[in-house]
């Protein structure tokens, strides 16, 4: 553009000299606008519909509640034992569930069972500790029948007179509430609802309890194979309860 006399010294155009509204999205390239222009927390819930549907693909967090899943195990090779610390079994959670499923031993005729541990894991307590009061019932049982075992054993087996069976289609399944785990004054409580098919092919049901005789906190669990040999496979799932 000419200019008659001296040019205008030149300026920087300044956001003041733009009128509101005059620059239309269209006029925006669709990277003009980056994340790093964006200040932290600057979309907030207005923007946001929090009733729509979002995909995440990494973790979310800051949502947690007093129920939260701890760690899943899923063992698919032989093993003696597997193991939990206070890594898992923390004072951090006051009760714990504890889910197992797709239970199969290397052996006909046994049991899944718990121990536990009060040195995190040094050793795990395998004498008359504890207390079992558990009732079944099975499909060849009939109606209204129920069968009761009330004795001190050296784990907290997940069956019931006839043992679990390790033939196609077999299965040992439970889930297991571990309360007052943390206590230095009071005996342990395990409480457990089952599901099985035993070794003569029959579905069979538990529900009971054990009371573990210690007073000290426990540290740690296992899972092993009563009989002395290994779990052939098992999916385990471990949550924990804040409050």
């Amino acid at each position: 553009m000419a200019y008659i006399g001296r040019t205008p010294t030149n300026s920087i155009l300044t956001g003041a000299d733009i009128a509101d509204g005059s620059i239309s999205t269209a006029k925006l390239a669709d990277t003009a606008v980056s994340t790093a222009k964006i200040a932290d927390d600057a979309v907030g819930n207005t923007k946001l519909n929090l009733a729509s549907d979002y995909a995440f693909t990494g973790s979310v967090t800051g949502t947690q509640g007093d129920f939260e899943k701890i760690t899943t195990t899923n063992q698919s090779s032989a093993v003696s034992s597997i193991n939990y610390t206070n890594s898992i079994i923390s004072t951090t959670y006051k009760t714990f569930k504890i889910v197992v499923s797709n239970g199969r031993l290397t052996d006909d005729n046994s049991n899944l069972g718990f121990r536990i541990s009060t040195d995190n894991g040094s050793s795990f307590i395998s004498s008359s500790s504890y207390a079992r009061n558990i009732w079944c019932t099975t499909d060849d049982s009939g109606n209204d029948s129920f069968q009761g075992r009330a004795s001190t054993t050296t784990g907290m087996g997940l069956g019931h007179k006839v043992s679990g069976g390790n033939a196609s289609g077999e299965s040992q399944n439970a889930e297991l509430m571990l309360l007052n785990p943390h206590s230095t004054s009071n005996n342990k409580f395990v409480t457990i609802v089952g599901a099985q098919l035993d070794a003569n092919g029959n579905g069979r049901s538990t529900i009971g309890h054990f009371r573990i005789s210690t007073t000290s906190a426990i540290s740690g669990i296992q899972l092993f194979n009563e009989s002395g040999s290994t779990i052939a496979s098992v999916d385990i799932t471990i949550y924990g309860l804040r409050a």
